[in-house]
């Protein structure tokens, strides 16, 4: 077992993205595992200040402490259980139950499933099992614990330039930083490549950075023939022609086109549960993921790239900004951000008034407005549509709003409360990513998950995502000279699930028996509006709808219900007849 230089027995799980400089600061010319054990002999506490990456690590200290910690952002998970029998620890709860832990849910996690939330920060989905979180150095000893918080997402320095084209230089160099450091442990890798910014951004960077004479793969998801064409207005469907335009201009590619044809939102279920204990309803979102992973492996790639952390960072839309445009009397910015608001029929004034106004008001107002305007309408995807109206589940969640805690996603009241709110998501789980890595057999790396890189974006003005209507400003300023124009400028965000109706349709008769499976089913029967279920599939649209809501209740709602019934009998033990 790797020892750090003062004998302390040292176990990681991730990478460290400055171990040459930790080696050198330190002295220590070891694996990764004994230069974090050297930063824990020297800084204690403070040692994951000093350390990027993304990890988890325990070391087994003097006196037979143990301390624990995972990076902040991205990380690997970490549970532990302290029982009458002693101590363990490990990165999914499959070996807790091997080693003899009796496997049983929390009493909530059904709940959180069903209510579309993640696992608590406290106790996770598993009785017995408590999660290291993220951004936390957690020690055990014979005498108890302490938690020591050391990130603080909110406390990150702001970034100043002179020059607005001093922040693009800024961005492109530390990009150019974060993709040499996911290069420097990969052989073969494969980019995931949409007909996006982020992915295409991050592909370019990485053809730049790789030797002259090797090629890249790259791996898209695109629909099947069978997709009719629609999607909702503000989206585009298919990715393929962006890429292959992009393809055009960087002939170093050799691009593999996925339709998963071949899978749907059950594929590789059981094997995730059993390789992971992970099965959160986000997960039947996934399936085109599925085929990028198969085409991976199949491709002899060691690891596959990707570019999910955009949307936070270099590509941020800066949802925050028309409240703070209200709030700072930039009122001309506000009227911009609202004439350029795509797919809204409302008039400029109404705009303004719903993004700049309205999340400035105290949040129990701001409800009420919105119950009142939207009374008896679907204004959110972030509510499950079918749990039982008069069901215990309903009430406790109508309850726990009522006191004001109630999930404020579609409100961005200000840049903290979106980084406050994307920070609490990224760093709980991560199960399902070594799920994949123990399936499929390959490893997984979100490029702009760096975390300079995350904290360069974090710190820049508003403006530089956003300005006199103009969204994503900086990724797009940053994509010339990299994409073609026509990608560059394209104002719609992909719809990477688009062709779900022609995928879903031919299940209708399998979707019944599984609704029929929840509404006997003796955890989820009384939680779920099952006849809700079974209307939506009686009344099955012949033509894939276009509207937001039906498209978030159809497509991803109802195989969200069906993926979590299957996730609690594989927990439960429960076979269904």
């Amino acid at each position: 077992m790797p020892r750090s230089p003062s004998g302390c027995a040292v176990l990681l799980l991730g990478w460290i993205d400055n171990l040459a400089e930790l080696r050198a600061q330190l002295g220590v010319n070891g694996s990764p595992e004994q230069v974090y054990g050297a930063a824990v002999d020297r800084w204690g506490l403070e040692a994951d200040r000093h350390v990027v990456g993304e990890y988890a690590a325990l070391v087994v200290q003097s006196e037979g402490a143990i301390r624990m910690a995972r990076s902040p952002w991205c990380s690997f998970p970490l549970y532990f259980h302290v029982g009458k029998h002693g101590f363990m620890a490990c990165n999914i709860p499959r070996p807790f139950f091997a080693a003899g832990l009796d496997k049983h849910l929390h009493e909530d996690a059904i709940e959180r499933l069903l209510a579309f939330e993640f696992e608590s920060a406290e106790h996770g989905q598993f009785e017995g099992l408590e999660p290291v979180p993220g951004g936390q150095v957690l020690t055990i000893t014979q005498s108890g614990r302490s938690a020591h918080a050391w990130y603080d997402p909110l406390a990150v320095p702001q970034v100043r330039f002179k020059r607005d084209e001093d922040y693009v230089e800024a961005a492109n160099a530390m990009l150019a930083e974060a993709v040499g450091k996911a290069l420097s442990n990969a052989q073969k890798p494969a980019m995931t490549l949409s007909g996006g910014l982020d992915s295409s951004i991050v592909c370019d960077e990485v053809l730049r950075q790789l030797p002259a004479d090797q090629r890249l793969t790259s791996i898209t998801f695109v629909p099947i023939r069978e997709w009719d064409g629609r999607t909702v207005s503000s989206l585009f469907g298919d990715d393929g022609p962006y890429v292959r335009e992009f393809l055009r201009t960087h002939p170093r590619i050799d691009p593999i086109f996925v339709d998963n044809r071949d899978y749907d939102f059950l594929s590789y279920s059981q094997e995730m549960f059993m390789g992971a204990d992970a099965g959160h309803p986000a997960q039947a979102m996934g399936l085109v993921h599925t085929g990028v992973s198969v085409a991976a492996r199949d491709a002899g790639c060691d690891w596959i790239l990707s570019a999910g952390m955009g949307n936070l960072t270099f590509s941020q839309e800066a949802p925050w900004a028309p409240a703070e445009f209200f709030r700072t009397l930039r009122w001309k910015q506000l009227w911009h951000t609202a004439r350029n608001r795509i797919d809204d029929p409302r008039p400029i004034w109404r705009r303004m008034v719903a993004m700049g106004v309205m999340p400035n008001l105290p949040e129990g107002l701001r409800w009420k407005l919105r119950d009142l305007v939207h009374r008896g309408q679907e204004t959110g995807a972030t509510t499950n549509p079918y749990l039982a109206a008069d069901g215990p589940l309903a009430a406790k969640l109508k309850a726990r709003n009522a006191d004001g805690n109630i999930s404020d996603l579609d409100f961005y009241t200000s840049r903290e409360r979106l980084i406050r709110n994307v920070y609490d998501i990224w760093w709980r789980g991560g199960e399902s990513r070594l799920g994949a890595w123990q399936v499929f057999g390959t490893r997984g790396r979100d490029v702009l998950a760096y975390r300079p890189f995350i904290e360069l974006c974090l710190g820049m003005p508003t403006e530089q995502f956003t300005r006199n209507g103009e969204r994503r400003r900086l990724a797009r300023r940053m994509g010339i000279g990299r994409l073609p124009e026509a990608q560059r400028t394209e104002v719609r965000h992909g719809d990477h699930l688009v062709d779900w109706h022609a995928r879903m349709t031919p299940m209708i008769p399998r979707l019944r028996e599984e609704v029929r499976q929840i509404a006997e089913h003796p955890q989820l029967g009384a939680l779920l509006d099952t006849k809700a279920m079974l209307r939506d599939l009686d009344n099955w649209p012949t033509e894939a709808p276009t509207d937001i809501h039906s498209v978030s209740r159809l497509r991803f709602a109802l195989p969200a219900m069906i993926y979590v019934r299957r996730f609690v009998d594989f927990e439960t033990g429960r076979n269904p007849q």
